[in-house]
């Protein structure tokens, strides 16, 4: 039997639509976790003392994200001036970072692909999700969806922002939180950063505008399911 072939022809609005809102969405992602670095580098840079060119230099001449946390974990092994909250926080900080630079990874390296659902040859949707380049597709593949992307971005900016509290910077920030504080938040954030199902307040965050979960069709359609057999 000789397959049969179908052919459709995506929207141009649909298709613009759905490669701004991709490309929106990633770039947020990798900004936040950006800000997630350099939010580290100040406690590098407090910690060893030195010229902001000169820690700078130092600190991003490690090419990942790895060896520049080993490198903060090693001076702050020296860091007899940080009180024992700083150091609680920092070494929590660290290990979600690292818990979390997996995810940045599979971002910045994955592959974007376009998914379309289609009635015959009438196209209903159209998104991106983002696989990686090393595996061919497959049905059992976890890929990351816009929605993942903005999860992710939220918990880089929680670890990123509590990074900046506890450290005080900048000095003039009105009320800041406490190292103790930031401790507490950052343990409280899932150890996946896309983690839907975590109960802190950015995990429930409303999704963006627009978009859906693609990453779990069979737990989606149970909980279409339920809400459709719920009593009014």
């Amino acid at each position: 039997m000789t397959p049969q072939t179908l052919k459709f022809t995506i929207p141009k609005d649909q298709l613009e639509a759905a490669t701004a809102e991709f490309y929106h969405f990633y770039g947020h992602a990798l900004a936040r976790w950006s800000q997630l670095e350099t939010s580290l580098y100040y406690w590098f840079a407090k910690i060893t003392g030195m010229p902001d060119a000169m820690a700078r230099g130092i600190f991003y001449s490690a090419r990942s994200f790895a060896a520049r946390a080993e490198m903060l974990e090693a001076a702050l092994e020296h860091a007899t001036h940080l009180k024992d909250s700083d150091i609680a926080f920092l070494k929590e900080a660290l290990k979600k970072a690292r818990n979390y630079s997996g995810f940045r990874n599979k971002l910045a390296h994955g592959e974007p692909r376009l998914a379309v659902t289609k009635d015959g040859e009438t196209v209903k949707g159209v998104h991106y999700t983002i696989s990686q380049g090393r595996n061919q597709p497959s049905a059992t593949e976890e890929l990351l969806t816009v929605q993942d992307l903005f999860i992710a971005a939220e918990h880089f900016h929680v670890v990123a922002e509590c990074a900046r509290e506890a450290l005080g910077f900048p000095p003039n920030r009105p009320n800041p939180k406490s190292p103790e504080e930031c401790l507490s938040l950052v343990r409280a954030l899932p150890n996946e950063p896309h983690d839907k199902n975590a109960p802190t307040a950015s995990a429930s965050a409303p999704r963006p505008e627009g978009t859906t979960s693609h990453r779990n069709k069979k737990e989606y359609r149970a909980e279409q399911r339920a809400r459709k057999d719920a009593p009014p």
